[in-house]
Parts: C-alpha cells; structure tokens; sequence
C-alpha cells in the first residue's frame, strides 16, 4: 500500500528518498558554486552513522551522480546514554579536524550547521543543529512531505547572514519544520 517507491537498491538494501531532497542538494550544490557578495561560503557533505558504502548509493542518487564527500561511521562516537550498542553521537571536532575527507577543512562550531532528525546525536553542539521531524514509515507510505522545503528556506536565510556565527543565528532564531 506504499505509494512511494525506492529511489535506488544496493547492498541488498531499499533506499527511500524524502520529497524535497533533490531539490535540498541542488540548492546546496548551486550555493557551493555561488560566489554573491555578502553571502556565507558553502561546502556540504553527507554525515551519517552508517557506513560509507552503505550510504554512498543515496548521496550518488540525490546529487545526480557529483562524488560528495561522506562523513561515515567512524566520525561519530558511542553514545553512552543510547539505549542500542550502536547508538552514536556526533564528532564534530573529528570532522574539522580529518584531512580526508577535506570538505570540513576551514570549518569549525562558529560556521557549521548540522541537519539532522536527532538533537540526541548533536547535544554536544546543540547550537549548531537544524532537527528536522524524521522522515518515518508513515510519511514514505504517504509520499507527502514537506520538512525539507522549509530546510531549504531556513538555509537560504542562513545564507546571508554574514553577522552572526551559525550558533548565534540558530539560538536567535530556531529552525522550526512548519514555520517560517
């Protein structure tokens, strides 16, 4: 009864994309390539607590096939308050500081957003997350989604916001799926 189908299979694995994201990692691969005055610099990888090549056939689907970094697995730590043996955190600091892969080099808490559908996974850095609802069964079954359009809107503020440091701005004023 799922009106949606998987955007793409590998490794034995259905991949179900949100309404919205390609367009979400257009506007993200448009904005890298903007060099407008007064507009913050954009670089964007993919973050996930799964394996790379686990994660590598979505990211290929939702860019059109552009290789962007992916930061796997071993970028995040054991969460200790997780309820599962493989509930993890965010590193943050792991990223800035990898040399491969390179996009987070330059970055640091003061210009990085994180979006993500766990603040539990971000609490460290708490002003450096958007949390966008998850993207669950019964949304899939419904194909009908909206959370991302307002990412989109929300980064494109973000954008030309050149004053404040990304935690000043999120703090100011929080990322809310639905409003605006």
């Amino acid at each position: 009864s799922c009106r949606a189908q998987p955007v793409c299979e590998a490794n034995k694995t259905f991949y179900y994309a949100r309404p919205g994201a390609k367009d979400l990692l257009a506007f993200l691969l448009h904005a890298a390539r903007t060099t407008e005055e007064g507009r913050r610099r954009v670089v964007f990888a993919f973050y996930t607590s799964m394996r790379e090549e686990n994660a590598r056939p979505i990211a290929d689907y939702l860019t059109g096939g552009r290789r962007v970094d992916i930061y796997e697995r071993k970028f995040n730590k054991p969460d200790p308050s997780g309820s599962e043996s493989w509930d993890t955190m965010r590193d943050l600091p792991m990223v800035w500081g990898a040399v491969k892969p390179s996009s987070a080099r330059g970055f640091t808490a003061e210009n990085t957003v994180v979006i993500d559908d766990t603040l539990r996974k971000m609490r460290e850095l708490p002003h450096n997350v958007m949390v966008v609802p998850p993207f669950e069964e019964p949304a899939v079954r419904k194909d009908d989604d909206e959370a991302l359009d307002y990412v989109k809107a929300y980064l494109d503020m973000l954008l030309d916001e050149e004053d404040d440091t990304v935690p000043a701005t999120l703090k100011a004023r929080p990322f809310r799926a639905g409003f605006l």
